[in-house]
């Protein structure tokens, strides 16, 4: 049976006995005394919510690729149908870019311009379904009581991918 033990423990444990000094066999005797003295410790392992973030941080991941690439589609088309659209057209996943894009094609029956509208609904699709599941990230890092995000540069996303990788 593997249990979780707090380096709080093992540490006031080790400074018990300094003459033992710092060393990993001292380090597992005090760890094993802690293990053998505390009856509540929790057991080792991942954790349901760890998992969880692992496999939202990864359908997250896989649904930013693919509206990369749909917005690769659309620049792939609009430079032929539509030079010079990166002028007012400055990001391809706004949905006000989007809408006034689908606006400029609507009169448009070539097949560039229904494979750029599919490709803008696809891009709003894929930008909701990312928005819930950043949201559902954000409800279990909330969950879990991390501070990761409290981290400059750390957001949601980056949260979820450490703990769901490292736990």
């Amino acid at each position: 049976d593997v249990r979780e033990v707090p380096t709080t423990l093992s540490t006031r444990e080790a400074r018990r006995k300094p003459s033992w000094g710092k060393s990993d066999p001292s380090d597992a005797l005090a760890i094993a005394r802690v293990v053998a003295r505390e009856d509540d410790l929790p057991r080792a392992g991942r954790s349901e919510a760890l998992e969880d973030l692992k496999l939202l941080a990864d359908d997250r991941d896989q649904l930013v690729r693919a509206r990369t690439q749909a917005q690769n589609r659309i620049h792939k088309h609009l430079v032929v149908i539509a030079p010079g659209y990166e002028a007012k057209v400055v990001n391809v996943s706004a949905k006000k870019h989007l809408d006034a894009l689908n606006a400029r094609l609507r009169n448009d029956s070539s097949t560039r311009a229904r494979l750029v509208r599919r490709h803008i609904a696809d891009i709003k699709r894929l930008s909701d379904d990312i928005y819930r599941v950043t949201k559902e990230i954000e409800e279990k890092l909330g969950e879990l009581g991390t501070s990761l995000t409290l981290l400059t540069g750390i957001g949601p996303a980056t949260a979820a991918r450490i703990l769901g990788e490292v736990g």
